[in-house]
């Protein structure tokens, strides 16, 4: 069957699907060959994402997403080969490290190579070019005309092989960034995202229209919530790309350097960061009433997110329910400041029940989770301002 925005289907599903996902019809009609769930939604779009294992471009991918503005098929994007999944699979762990970084490296320079000839063969000689202006976000990638779009070979440093196809206008093909220049484009573009911030009868202040993303079982919760606000903002990355960039070697967040792309995405998306180190309630409620979302630095455990994800289950019934008041007992059921480090987007806010609202890089099921503001208090080390 396949999957498209209202849904339809195909009367037969090709046996490769990279030149149908490739199609100017394909892309006019929204309709995607394949079978495919939504790992995302909001007033935009939705996220959907490719199941099974069909083969595109003559390989069988780790993932293939898909992005709608609103009902257009906006971008498609085709994961390969992704350091974080290869290192952090049984085979891997079991075969050790030295074994695994020759099986990577072997995978690498093959898929590169045969995905090349494959697109070659389809669409001519692609043309090399760079992509972003940051010096840390700049992607020397390979470009192969399809009808109307363009087909983006990645291949970033031993980490990361990726095709995106995606409409081949001017803007789209040399920049990454989709909202417009100039103090003119800058004052509609905090409007519009003020445009964001409801307030329902309850009393929650809430940032809409967050894309989700869903990072799986790797660590990548930091470079998570970083896609998720950049997407917010206009820069369509994604968490393999941004992953590459950070340099998470092996697929460790111990080898990344966040801080650096933090600010490489800030600067590529234009917006001003400013890093705290404490969490001021009354601070990052200015951000979210203007739309603006905040991303936290926290300590983390198993047990008391278990006890959030209940707690966002028994609220969704149950609106009344109150979460326990932070007196002694209760903070020391909260995370110690030696436990794991995480972060999450703060997406908005309660005064009156006192409590802060965010969403985790673990999809839709992970938005507008709620926690006390005191918790936050105690238990952030680092808030991260993003403002256009």
């Amino acid at each position: 069957m396949a999957l498209a925005l209202p849904f339809s289907s195909m009367a037969q599903e090709p046996a490769d699907l990279g030149a149908v996902l490739a199609s100017p019809k394909t892309w006019q009609s929204s309709l995607l060959p394949g079978d495919w769930r939504p790992v995302g939604t909001n007033a935009q779009g939705r996220t959907l994402q490719m199941s099974g294992s069909a083969m595109v471009f003559g390989t069988a991918p780790e993932q293939v997403q898909a992005y709608f503005d609103g009902e257009k098929l906006a971008e498609l994007n085709v994961t390969y080969l992704e350091a974080g999944n290869f290192f952090g699979s049984h085979e891997a762990r079991d075969a050790g490290l030295k074994k695994s970084q020759k099986e990577f490296e072997a995978k690498f320079k093959s898929l590169e190579a045969g995905l090349i000839r494959e697109l070659s063969s389809l669409y001519g000689t692609g043309q090399r070019r760079n992509v972003g202006k940051s010096q840390l976000l700049r992607s020397r990638v390979t470009d192969f005309a399809a009808g109307g779009l363009v087909v983006r070979l990645f291949a970033e440093e031993n980490q990361l092989i990726a095709i995106s196809v995606l409409p081949a206008q001017e803007e789209a093909s040399k920049k990454l960034l989709s909202v417009p220049d100039g103090q003119a484009g800058l004052v509609g573009r905090r409007l519009d995202i003020q445009a964001n911030v409801a307030r329902l009868a309850n009393g929650d202040i809430v940032i809409q229209n967050l894309p989700v993303v869903e990072q799986g079982e790797r660590g990548y919760c930091a470079i998570g919530t970083l896609t998720m606000l950049t997407r917010y903002y206009g820069l369509p990355v994604n968490v393999d790309l941004v992953a590459a960039k950070a340099g998470y070697k092996e697929g460790d967040a111990a080898n990344a350097d966040l801080g650096a792309v933090y600010s490489a995405c800030a600067k590529e998306a234009k917006l001003k960061l400013k890093v705290d180190r404490s969490f001021d309630f009354r601070k990052a409620k200015k951000f979210l009433l203007k739309g603006e979302p905040v991303i936290v630095g926290r300590k983390f455990d198993r047990v008391r997110d278990e006890f959030h994800t209940q707690f966002a289950r028994q609220f969704e019934k149950d609106p009344s329910i109150r979460l326990p008041k932070p007196d002694r007992g209760e903070r020391a059921r909260w995370p110690a400041s030696s436990a794991a480090s995480h972060a999450s987007v703060i997406t908005g806010f309660n005064d009156t029940r006192d409590e802060v609202i965010f969403s985790e890089s673990w999809g839709e099921a992970a938005r507008n989770r709620r926690m006390s503001a005191a918790e936050m208090e105690a238990t952030a080390f680092e808030i991260d301002y993003f403002t256009p």
